[in-house]
């Protein structure tokens, strides 16, 4: 038995954040979890409106699933970019999910490699994840962030395995203390926080 929770009934770092803003600040929730970054940044200014101050994207490993990393990366470019044209301090959340987790899929797991893009159709649209794939578009990532002058917050499961749930996917409530402590750290070193 472990008192270490993970699962949507803990507060994201996301959620902490807002809550710790919220007497100085109107808070807005302008995510699309789930559903990857390519909307978020077709329709930027609905995501980062002009009176935006403080943003965070979050990178999980999902990405890709669409094929299109390009497009992706991209997508996430143009949200940090917009964050930084509005003078709103941005974060990068990247987290990279276990290899324990690439290993279950490979033997069947929820997305296992070749067993949903078989089809012409779907090998244009379903990307197959891996480990190595995620380093890469981390790295990736971090680089565009860094152009964009935003602020960068990793955690990889296989070096922080006790900030993750037993997916090795998600973050436990440890995860999310740790990237909320990590950013409001960030936040408040800023020479004149917005």
């Amino acid at each position: 038995g472990t008192n270490i929770k993970y699962g949507r009934h803990i507060p994201s770092f996301a959620t902490l954040f807002s809550q710790r803003l919220r007497g100085t600040h109107n808070s807005y929730w302008n995510a699309d979890g789930g559903s990857g970054p390519s909307l978020s940044g077709a329709c930027v200014s609905r995501f980062v409106p002009p009176e935006t101050r403080v943003g965070m994207v979050e990178f999980l490993p999902n990405i890709g699933y669409i094929k299109d990393d390009r497009a992706e990366l991209m997508a996430i470019k143009r949200l940090l970019q917009m964050m930084r044209v509005r003078g709103a301090a941005a974060f990068l959340v990247n987290i990279l999910a276990g290899s324990v987790l690439f290993e279950r899929n490979l033997k069947g797991g929820a997305v296992p490699c070749g067993r949903w893009n078989q089809t012409l159709r779907d090998a244009n649209v379903i990307g197959c994840m891996s480990r190595q794939r995620v380093e890469r578009l981390s790295a990736e990532l971090e680089t565009i962030a860094r152009a964009t002058g935003a602020n960068v917050i990793s955690i990889d499961a296989d070096e922080k395995p006790e900030l993750f749930g037993a997916d090795s996917f998600h973050l436990n409530t440890n995860g999310h203390r740790l990237v909320f402590n990590e950013m409001w750290k960030t936040y408040l070193a800023q020479p004149c926080p917005p």
